[in-house]
């Protein structure tokens, strides 16, 4: 049988039996679509994924699984804090294309494939296929010997690291002079939450706003139970973690604000001891790493007879011996450190996304006695935001707070412990609840909202496709932009032919428009949809599907400029929106499940 994989749809039918479409596509007799099968299957795959993570941190070396071979002295494991364990489908595609390999072996069980060619593909992707059936495909690359060739990849990978190193060491060598400031109001506190701070810089008035907006009445709730607060505020950076000089006055002006609470900075502990202890465990990391002979080995699996070294080739040399294995031990210990000199905390709450961090956070807080410990799952969660699902007991809190009943069957069905899952009112969408559906504005002109998403790859996506659209100055449209508050800077850069909405918050922005074009896998599509606006949400089926949206009646998909200007065309004038039933949140002004939750702890 002979068989093509492609990512385009332009292959003649005549030559193969099969085509599979590694991006989608329109199916028929012989053409299937790989990422329709994936999605068709949701749930399955994704067990299949969390437990191809979960066997890959058990395979065994030197009689030790591979969690315990990456213990330090404090017996805390380097591999929770690795990008493989982490598995977090925003940072990277390669998640989707395992997910799409797992899901292409599946359909070819019932083949039995004796030419396979592929069109498009990535070559990982030919290697994992041509391997599984022992077929090599005539466009494959020439490949040198893997021994040879990854040492290369090794010595690439340290000295970057050593670079790193140094840039680190020099970009904190300031932070000495304000942590020292920050500590002289080091009053005894009981509550500890960890919040999340623009790497930017944020005037005093915006951080407080973020503040509100995560958190809302809950530090009230908190302090009226006798409690005082530290807030541990940790930078949003993909690059270096050293926070900046406007971020740390930042801290410091809210500090002399604040009666009894306490506010810090991740990053602002730094000493040159430190330094010196990252760099020795890095060093034990190289050599660890070293002695692991045969790499490939470990990330067999065994279930579809699939070899994935070739898509975590890079993850793991990064996140072991590169700047991401750098990044995460400055993580590591500065938590470690912070967590060590506070006084004992009945009581800590932080943001759950699945981050790194997050499991050093938990070890250092169980390993210093501090009390219970909440993971407060802040916004949505979909079937593939695998970073939210963790079979490791090590990574888990204490309680996961789920904000509504959406979330808590996504919990549920990834296998996460129910003792561990507790119901609270999604503190960031309380407004919803008083927000009456809206009607459409009888304006000549359309007002159109483009909202952008945390990954700047997917909105450049968007953005490029829309272009055609927006600059043909249609008058009765008028489009803006509003970029993820995490990428701003980024995403500015993107807009040669589109204006920014400069509405202070998502909130004000949603009044003013008619409809909503989202970025795939942005959570403010939730807000757009509840506020009765009519949401298009780009899907490209290039990238795995993120939308919080998936099933809602009245949420339109659109994969090209023409269905997307379909969509727009289509007449609102003086149309009421139907009201929609929030029941996605559990929201109640008074908070009543967040204040019998705190009062029992």
């Amino acid at each position: 049988m002979k068989i093509a994989i492609t990512s385009s749809n332009s292959i003649s039918n005549k030559k193969f039996d099969k085509i599979y479409l590694w991006d989608g596509g329109q199916e028929s007799f012989k053409n299937k679509s790989v990422p329709l099968f994936l999605e068709q299957n949701a749930d399955h795959f994704r067990r299949k994924y969390l437990s191809y993570i979960d066997h890959i941190g058990s395979h065994l070396i030197n009689e030790k699984n591979l969690k315990e071979y990456f213990f330090d002295n404090e017996n805390f494991s380097h591999w929770y804090m690795t990008e493989i364990s982490e598995k977090n489908p925003q940072k990277t595609n390669i998640i989707y294309d395992v997910l799409r390999c797992f899901a292409l072996a599946e359909m070819l069980q019932k083949e039995n494939p004796t030419v396979i060619k592929y069109f498009g593909v990535s070559v990982e992707v030919k290697d994992v296929i041509a391997d599984l059936w022992n077929i090599k495909s005539k466009n494959a690359r020439h490949k040198i010997k893997a021994s040879e060739k990854n040492n290369w990849i090794k010595i690439k990978f340290i000295s970057k690291g050593i670079v790193y190193l140094m840039l680190q060491l020099l970009s904190r060598a300031f932070l000495r002079k304000s942590y020292q400031k920050q500590n002289l109001k080091k009053n005894a506190t009981s509550a500890l939450i960890c919040s999340y701070i623009m790497e930017s810089g944020e005037e005093v008035t915006s951080l407080e706003k973020r503040i509100t907006k995560y958190w809302g009445g809950l530090p009230d709730i908190i302090k009226n139970e006798g409690h005082s607060i530290t807030w541990l505020h940790i930078p949003i950076s993909n690059k270096i973690w050293a926070p900046k000089k406007a971020t740390i006055d930042c801290i410091d002006i809210l500090n002399e604000k604040s009666q009894n609470d306490r506010h810090l900075i991740l990053g602002n502990c730094f000493t040159f001891d430190m330094w010196i202890k990252i760099f020795i465990k890095w060093l034990g990391l190289v050599r660890i790493e070293a002695s692991i002979r045969d790499n490939k080995k470990i990330f067999y699996h065994s279930q579809s007879g699939l070899n994935l070294w070739s898509f975590y080739k890079v993850f793991w040399y990064d996140s072991i011996i590169g700047t991401k294995a750098i990044a995460h031990l400055y993580l590591r210990e500065m938590l470690d450190q912070v967590v060590k000199n506070e006084s004992s905390k009945k009581i800590g709450l932080y943001l759950y996304e699945g981050q790194p961090w997050e499991c050093a956070m938990l070890h250092s807080w169980r390993i210093y006695n501090h009390g219970k410990i909440i993971g407060v799952q802040h916004s949505s969660i979909g079937n593939w935001h695998l970073n939210n699902f963790n079979y490791q007991n090590e990574c888990l809190p204490d309680m996961i707070a789920v904000n509504g009943s959406a979330a808590m069957k996504e919990f549920t069905n990834s296998g996460i412990p129910s003792y561990k899952l507790v119901s609270v009112e999604a503190i960031r969408y309380l407004y919803l609840k008083i927000q009456k559906p809206k009607t459409h504005s009888n304006s000549n002109s359309q007002r159109i909202l483009i909202l952008g998403d945390i990954d700047i790859k997917s909105t450049k996506i968007m953005l490029n496709d829309l272009a055609p659209l927006i600059k043909k100055n249609s008058l009765d449209r008028v489009y803006s932009f509003r970029p993820h508050p995490a990428t701003k800077s980024d995403a500015i850069k993107l807009m040669k032919f589109i204006t920014l909405n400069s509405a202070n918050s998502i909130h004000e922005a949603l009044l003013e428009c008619d409809k909503v074009i989202c970025a795939n896998g942005t959570s403010a599509s939730l807000d757009a949809y509840f506020m009765g606006k009519d949401v298009l949400i780009h899907r490209s089926e290039s990238s795995i599907n993120l939308n919080p949206l998936i099933g809602y009646p009245g949420c339109k998909i659109y994969k090209n400029i023409e269905e997307l200007n379909a969509l727009l065309s289509e007449v609102y004038i003086g149309k009421e929106v139907p009201d929609r039933t929030i029941s996605h949140f559990w929201l109640d002004d008074d908070l009543v499940r967040w204040r019998e939750l705190i009062t029992n702890i």
